[in-house]
């Protein structure tokens, strides 16, 4: 039997949030590794939908479980159609430049910097698309979610705000996180209700100023190492602890910001992850993945919905009778470009 984990009371309003353990994650972890040797890894997109149901449905509003209805045949078709049309022409291109110009050529890299910057765009509308997908095929008590904006233009977005942070020496990240993340919530919608974030980056300065610093300072400890060794390597050993404790402090602070501005109707969310508790959490998925080869990879992918749903709360009131169903057309493929871009994680 599923056990509930940490249930997130409600304070007043009608929203409660809870978390059951999906059974069986390690027995399908098996499978999955099973089926992929057995079909040469073409059964990856059915083992991945696979698990985003049954992680799905360990989430519980109100009682009643989300559902996720994507396929892994939609999975695979996205995939295939992203490659006949963008890699496979990229792939004609670069060979042919390799035929003109020689694979020694520095003709040849100036001709491929376009590409690179063309793909990098292209990594911010994968993200889109597929948090798209997976919204459309997320329904609750009948209901499901959607994206209503244009990934090209968060591509865009995406894609110029990365180019600040060399020129502000990182300092443009906690804007760009807080840009990234108005647009990606105010596009969201549970039918035809749309989600809000009032963030602004200036509460996020002083803890991301304390983070900046330590690594500047670990990066000052390195350089001085071969000068003087025996005083740089033991500050080098101690600053690079307290850069990890002021990252781990940042990414709390962000992520409780973030979840703390959000909206939703009449709900507000609310969140308490902690530096100790990141750092316990990253430290076991990561022996987890490792000591499986990556085989046991959905059970820490299970753990970090865990985490999330457990320490979250939503508080107030959602007038669920007046949310219609969203009228997007939801599509026949899934999410392509972020598979062959490989930057997915689950």
């Amino acid at each position: 039997m599923a056990h509930t984990h940490g249930t997130a009371e409600k304070q007043d309003g009608n929203l409660h949030l809870e978390w059951r353990d999906p059974p069986g994650m390690v027995g399908l972890s098996l499978k999955i590794l099973l089926f992929k040797i057995l079909t040469l890894g073409l059964y990856h997109f059915w083992g991945k939908t696979e698990v985003r149901r049954r992680l799905w449905n360990g989430i519980r509003l109100n009682g009643q479980p989300f559902e996720y209805t994507g396929t892994g045949k939609e999975l695979f078709l996205g995939f295939l159609l992203v490659t006949v049309i963008l890699f496979l022409p990229t792939m004609a291109y670069v060979v042919t430049l390799v035929f003109i110009f020689g694979p020694e050529s520095w003709k040849l890299d100036l001709f491929l910097i376009p590409l690179y910057v063309f793909f990098f765009y292209l990594t911010g509308v994968a993200i889109y698309r597929a948090m798209r997908y997976r919204l459309r095929r997320t329904h609750w008590r009948g209901i499901r979610s959607t994206l209503a904006g244009n990934p090209w233009k968060y591509g865009w977005t995406y894609f110029w705000t990365a180019l600040t942070l060399p020129f502000t020496l990182g300092w443009s990240y906690p804007w760009r996180t807080v840009k990234l993340a108005r647009m990606m919530t105010e596009d969201m919608r549970f039918g035809d209700h749309a989600f809000s974030l009032d963030a602004r980056c200036k509460p996020l300065l002083g803890p991301f100023a304390l983070s900046w610093l330590s690594l500047m300072a670990l990066l000052a400890a390195l350089v001085a190492i071969p000068f003087v060794p025996l005083v740089a390597m033991p500050l080098a050993i101690v600053l690079f602890g307290v850069m990890i404790y002021t990252s781990l402090r940042y990414r709390a602070w962000e992520m409780n910001y973030l979840t703390g501005q959000m909206g939703f109707d009449g709900a507000r969310f609310s969140l308490s992850a902690t530096p100790g508790s990141l750092f316990g959490l990253f430290i076991t998925n990561l022996l987890i993945v490792v000591f499986s080869l990556g085989i046991l990879a959905p059970v820490a992918t299970m753990r970090l919905f865990r985490y999330m749903v457990t320490r979250m709360r939503l508080d107030g009131n959602v007038d669920f009778h007046s949310i219609a169903q969203a009228t997007d057309t939801v599509g026949r493929t899934g999410e392509g470009l972020i598979e062959a871009l490989d930057i997915d994680s689950f």
